[in-house]
């Protein structure tokens, strides 16, 4: 049996991940304006979830575990390589009529959490955050929800 503060965390990060694929689908239904397109919408961001937990995350991990081998998990090229998937995650969902932040979440839940990266991610994009005013609290939240733990329950 986990521990009280573990499970409290891991009953955060699913009621996070549930928020934020709820408010997807409402959002995928709200600006197609029928239903047709409204499910068309909802079967284009579950296989862009599919995409992003299936395939983009073990692309990462593989990426992560050379750099860490190498020492060089902190790279400024890997974090701008990182940023640059977050505006495309971004970019993506918005074309696919749900919101942006959506794709900022999914990001950071897919983001490498081993070797102090993600921690070391959110405090430069906090840093970016106070000098261009970008919205970043979703990649942070999502950076920080533990889903590995969500298994162990």
């Amino acid at each position: 049996m986990l521990p009280l503060p573990l499970q409290a965390l891991s009953c955060a990060a699913i009621d996070d991940v549930l928020a934020w694929c709820v408010l997807a689908l409402a959002s995928s239904f709200a600006k197609s304006g029928s239903a047709l397109l409204g499910l068309y919408t909802t079967l284009l961001a579950a296989a862009y979830v599919m995409f992003m937990v299936l395939i983009l995350r073990r692309v990462l991990a593989m990426l992560h575990g050379l750099l860490v081998r190498k020492q060089q998990q902190a790279s400024p090229y890997y974090m701008v390589f990182i940023f640059i998937l977050l505006l495309a995650s971004a970019f993506t969902t918005e074309g696919l009529g749900i919101h942006c932040f959506f794709g900022g979440f999914m990001m950071g839940l897919i983001v490498p959490k081993d070797g102090g990266f993600a921690g070391s991610f959110v405090t430069r994009m906090e840093l970016l955050v106070g000098e261009c005013r970008i919205e970043s609290a979703d990649v942070s939240v999502g950076c920080q929800c533990a889903v590995d733990c969500i298994c162990h329950l």
